[in-house]
């Protein structure tokens, strides 16, 4: 009987050694497919309603070509960044990865998405050929803009006018409230010349800004494994692009 037991012990600790290791690999593999959870906006909050769901099909056409699951919310601008502020999401898009500062460090895809911002005028109205042209002028843009603040800082009798999104921006231009106005253009090229879809004409060659966006993400092991995939994804579509 002894004998016995004593021959079951070593079959017992490498059925045991066995199961463990399957266990683990088993870890391993439901770690790596955790669902990602990405959070985004109504692009056409902005006025943005040609691009917007151009933008939208091409970000579901890379998140269906990685291996990762990711779950996908629309919520208000503001929500989802406090939800990837906070740490809710692990991915917020469209953005970059300079202009909104968080408290923790963030990586980023290669840019899907850009975004430019000109002074715009009525047609056959204003020639603003250089920023000293605003000097006594209305300005109209969206409340929250970022501009360089350099650039407006010593126009004389400058007035800002802001309002809660683009299409009111717009409409001050149309109704003359304003006398130019500072608007995003939204291009879902991002790696093109750009596309105006606005019925006013724009003044300066250079952008006030000029953002690439893409994926931007918290630093966990599977966002890295994400963030690759998709570049490689995104490099595949834009053959120009440098690794």
């Amino acid at each position: 009987m002894k004998a016995m037991c004593a021959s079951l012990v070593p079959k017992l600790l490498l059925a045991l050694s066995m199961q463990l290791v399957f266990n683990l690999l088993h870890a391993n593999e439901v770690s790596h497919k955790a669902t990602v959870k990405l959070v985004t906006y109504d692009l056409e909050t902005y006025g943005w309603t040609k691009t917007a769901q151009k933008i939208i099909n091409r970000k579901d056409r890379l998140l269906k070509n990685v291996d990762i699951p990711v779950s996908v919310t629309f919520l208000p601008v503001k929500r989802a960044v406090h939800q990837f502020y906070t740490g809710e999401a692990d991915v917020i898009f469209p953005e970059d990865n300079v202009t909104t500062p968080y408290p923790f460090p963030t990586i980023s895809s290669l840019p899907v998405v850009r975004a430019r911002m000109y002074i715009y005028t009525r047609k056959q109205d204003l020639v603003i050929r250089d920023l000293g042209y605003l000097k006594g002028l209305r300005l109209g843009l969206v409340r929250g803009t970022l501009y360089r603040q350099e650039d407006v800082a010593e126009i004389r009798n400058l007035r800002l006018i802001r309002s809660a999104n683009q299409e009111q921006v717009k409409k001050m231009l149309l109704t003359r409230r304003v006398d130019a106005a500072l608007l995003f253009e939204l291009d879902e090229v991002a790696y093109g010349p750009g596309v105006r879809e606005f019925p006013f004409q724009y003044h300066r060659e250079k952008p006030f800004i000029d953002l690439g966006l893409g994926f931007r993400m918290r630093i966990t092991p599977t966002t890295q494994r994400l963030k690759g995939q998709l570049d490689k994804l995104i490099r595949l579509q834009y053959q120009d692009i440098k690794p």
